[in-house]
């Protein structure tokens, strides 16, 4: 990779997953502007949407998120009346995260919205080539998603494929 002008910055991958993070945002903003969420914050709406029950250290690990962004998330969400925290079942100083029926009511109302996001962000891609987006991202970032898992990569470079 060259760094000589600053069409060669476009083609770096920093630049690039920076401004693929910046159109998401735009998409979803544009699309949910009544939501008064963020990406984030949406993002941690559906982990407790799906996962109902898990303390905050939970979640930011089934994030892959670190603990001072997650503890700010969940300040926030909480204030803004869409999650609760309860008394843990399983540690005595846990408190596991449930979404409230306002949480909930968000949720329902911007699920669509989050599916419409997902087919802009990948509309100029064919569908083999938004595969391989996916599995390269994931790839990237060694996290398991439906498109890589990372022991399934490890497993095959210690063979020689």
């Amino acid at each position: 990779m060259k760094l000589d002008s600053i069409f060669d910055i476009y083609g770096s991958p920093g630049y690039l997953l920076r401004r693929g993070g910046q159109f998401v945002t735009s998409i979803f903003e544009g699309l949910a502007t009544d939501a008064k969420v963020t990406t984030g914050q949406m993002t941690v709406l559906l982990a407790i949407y799906f996962e109902p029950g898990l303390q905050q250290l939970e979640l930011a690990s089934r994030l892959n998120w670190d603990e001072a962004t997650m503890g700010g998330m969940i300040k926030r969400l909480e204030s803004s009346g869409y999650i609760e925290r309860r008394s843990s079942t399983r540690s005595s100083r846990g408190r596991q995260i449930y979404l409230t029926e306002e949480g909930l009511h968000l949720y329902k109302k911007i699920r669509p919205k989050i599916l419409q996001t997902q087919r802009k962000l990948l509309k100029n891609l064919s569908t083999e080539e938004a595969s391989t987006l996916l599995f390269l991202l994931s790839k990237l970032l060694n996290i398991e998603t439906p498109h890589f898992t990372p022991e399934t990569s490890k497993a095959k470079k210690s063979n020689g494929k």
